[in-house]
């Protein structure tokens, strides 16, 4: 019940302007966010009932249902801040410890091919791995097997029969 002349209770508002959210309380900008941050967003909710807002108060303004409210305040309790916001796209294909296995098992000089076999993903999958690597050895990229020996013995021919002229004899 209000008295007359008391001012109006403060009320959580929130308000979109020019692609920014504000949740206000009464005249006060509680956050002030982008509109497209789904993070801040999620932290400002769990932020607000930490604060003793009741869940269904705050799922009223954010347009939410109580139920992933509680949802955002159990992940906020497990993980912190990271289990606000879930990863987007595709689950990736290859554990840390598998790319880790793929690049020895590429510096031994395994093909893709072979790789691919045993990790039990496509060839392509172990080529955009090895192309995020830019530390592997110009040597992945040389022919494997008998091919590989073919080149290495041709190259050391060719540098017997051209030696590379002592820069001393050139100068006289």
């Amino acid at each position: 019940m209000q008295l007359p002349g008391m001012p109006e209770p403060w009320t959580l508002q929130r308000q979109e302007v020019s692609g920014d959210c504000m949740i206000r309380f009464g005249p006060r900008v509680m956050f002030c966010f982008p509109s497209s941050d789904i993070g801040l967003r999620n932290m400002s909710v769990v932020s607000l009932t930490d604060a003793g807002v009741s869940g269904i108060e705050v799922a009223r303004v954010f347009g939410l249902s109580a139920e992933y409210v509680s949802r955002l305040r159990s992940r906020a309790k497990l993980s912190g801040s990271v289990g606000l916001v879930r990863p987007r796209g595709r689950n990736r294909k290859l554990s840390g410890s598998e790319v880790d296995r793929v690049c020895k098992l590429a510096r031994t000089g395994s093909s893709q091919a072979e790789i691919a076999y045993l990790l039990n993903v496509s060839q392509p999958t172990i080529s955009r791995v090895l192309a995020a690597i830019p530390a592997l050895p110009e040597r992945l990229h040389l022919p494997l097997g008998d091919e590989a020996t073919q080149k290495q013995s041709q190259a050391s021919e060719d540098e017997e029969l051209n030696p590379i002229p002592d820069p001393v004899t050139l100068i006289d």
